[in-house]
């Protein structure tokens, strides 16, 4: 009789224990998603205070964050993205975008555990849609040429070399920052089949970075920054920007030719020169965003 008893508090017991364990793991489940939920809160509170939209100039930026940075039913971890928008406060937006295919995904957890895009490496890219009113061929027409670019991305892998931002790249025009795969691994420029510039540094895959690209319309004038230290630019012929009968394309060149791997988290684009404090007021804003360290 006593062993029947035992039997009977055991089985209460176990189920007692089965109880509390699944009320513990509804719980961690739940507490991980209400974290979750902070982060990106505080990731769109310092994105709407961020200096972006006060400089001026701003011509195109893309960000993964606020609310209706892309198309409702694609805010999704892994779901194919078919548009990103452009934030910037003006009428005339710019949004990228491309027929969705698995190549180009929403991921909810990318770099700093934010939401990101990722390119597999094979496709394609996003460009500019052709109902917008800036003509492709013409959209880095600027002023005597200037411009300043920053972008957040990580790559995952190298193959050949691997594109991050471009516009153009044709034999005629066009500005491409991307790595060149040849050993050591080094940060470059092309415009319209040149390389300009080749960084100093070696580079290592899955790590996040902030580049901030400037040129300045004055032949092989060019800053450029990771994270926030200045990098030495020796440059060989000079560039020109405007990119006629090419697209504007992030993630991939013109013909999907060359691919980037990896995820891209922002873009922000200006059709001038930004001043010292204005270029470290946007790297200050995109590291604490992104959880890079500024220099």
């Amino acid at each position: 009789m006593n062993i029947n008893k035992n039997k009977a508090f055991s089985l209460i017991e176990l189920s007692i224990v089965i109880l509390i364990i699944g009320i513990l793991v509804a719980g961690v489940t739940q507490s991980s998603r209400l974290v979750g939920m902070m982060k990106l809160a505080a990731a769109r509170n310092i994105t709407v205070t961020s200096p972006v939209p006060t400089i001026s100039n701003l011509i195109a930026w893309y960000e993964p964050v606020l609310e209706g940075s892309f198309l409702e039913d694609e805010v999704e971890d892994n779901a194919q993205i078919s548009m990103w928008k452009d934030t910037k406060l003006s009428v005339e937006k710019n949004n990228l975008v491309k027929n969705k295919n698995a190549g180009t995904v929403y991921r909810r957890y990318g770099i700093n555990n934010l939401p990101s895009i990722y390119f597999s490496g094979s496709g394609g890219g996003l460009f500019l849609s052709p109902s917008n009113s800036i003509a492709q061929t013409t959209y880095f027409d600027t002023p005597n040429q200037r411009i300043t670019i920053f972008l957040v991305y990580n790559i995952k892998q190298i193959t050949g070399s691997s594109i991050i931002f471009v516009n153009g790249s044709t034999s005629t025009a066009g500005i491409s920052y991307f790595l060149n795969g040849a050993l050591p691994l080094k940060r470059v420029f092309l415009f319209g089949g040149i390389d300009i510039y080749y960084s100093t540094n070696n580079y290592q895959n899955n790590i996040s970075e902030i580049a901030s690209i400037i040129y300045n319309g004055r032949g092989l004038q060019f800053e450029n920054y990771l994270n926030g230290q200045s990098m030495p630019i020796p440059g060989v012929s000079t560039p020109n920007l405007h990119n006629a009968g090419s697209k504007f394309v992030i993630g991939a060149n013109n013909g999907d030719g060359e691919q980037f791997n990896g995820l891209i988290s922002e873009v922000i684009i200006y059709d001038r020169i930004l001043k010292k404090d204005e270029r470290q007021d946007i790297e200050k804003y995109l590291g604490k965003k992104w959880g890079i360290a500024v220099q």
